[in-house]
């Protein structure tokens, strides 16, 4: 069984990507071979597994639930490979910990977190990126649509949810309950951009693996 010894949970917009790339050059680290399989934001006790997301998100269609399928992700990894992937549906998702704790009983998690106002612009730019309503007036309006909307969690539905994916306080504390806060390394967006080689160093120091220049 070749599954991941830690993943990058969130948040979405928030620099994962250069995450997963710089991580994947580590010559001890292998990362996924696609970003984003989302894996454990399905429900792995239905056959087939059940997305814990709107069901019609293009993102169902895009992710990796069938666990042969991600196990396949790791295939390339060398012998004695840290093996990681990025996913920062993780970190919304209400039932995520619970899916990571059945496969992944000590996994390493990273998150990044990012100003919530500006992670949700991005968001919605990112959403929104074919549309031509794209101005800070639309967006305003996608975010007073969202306020209006009976408060509480409720499964990620793309830009109605811009504003909900930057609640990090209950978000972090679900994976905090499951894991317990050695298990959780949490940086900067700022970090990330601004000063990668720290934020790098400091994820190897997390993963106990050497530290290397990247």
């Amino acid at each position: 069984m070749t599954l991941p010894d830690f993943l990058v949970i969130g948040a979405a917009r928030s620099a994962t990507t250069s995450l997963h790339y710089y991580l994947d050059q580590h010559p001890r680290i292998t990362m996924s071979r696609i970003k984003e399989p989302n894996h454990f934001a399905f429900d792995h006790s239905t056959d087939p597994p059940r997305p814990l997301i709107d069901p019609g998100s293009p993102i169902v269609t895009k992710s990796v639930p069938d666990r042969h399928a991600y196990e396949q992700l790791f295939a390339h990894a060398g012998a004695g490979d840290v093996l990681g992937e990025a996913s920062p549906l993780y970190l919304y998702v209400r039932e995520a910990p619970e899916q990571i704790r059945r496969a992944l009983p000590d996994p390493k998690l990273v998150a990044v977190l990012r100003n919530p106002v500006d992670r949700a612009y991005s968001h919605w730019l990112h959403i929104r990126r074919d549309s031509p309503e794209t101005a800070i007036a639309a967006f305003t309006r996608g975010c007073e649509q969202e306020m209006a909307e009976p408060p509480g969690y409720s499964p990620y539905a793309g830009a109605s949810h811009v504003l909900r994916m930057g609640l990090y306080d209950e978000q972090l504390q679900r994976h905090l309950d499951e894991f317990g806060a050695d298990a959780l390394l949490v940086l900067s967006y700022d970090e990330v951009t601004g000063r990668p080689a720290t934020a790098l160093e400091r994820i190897c120091d997390h993963l106990g693996v050497p530290r290397h220049d990247f």
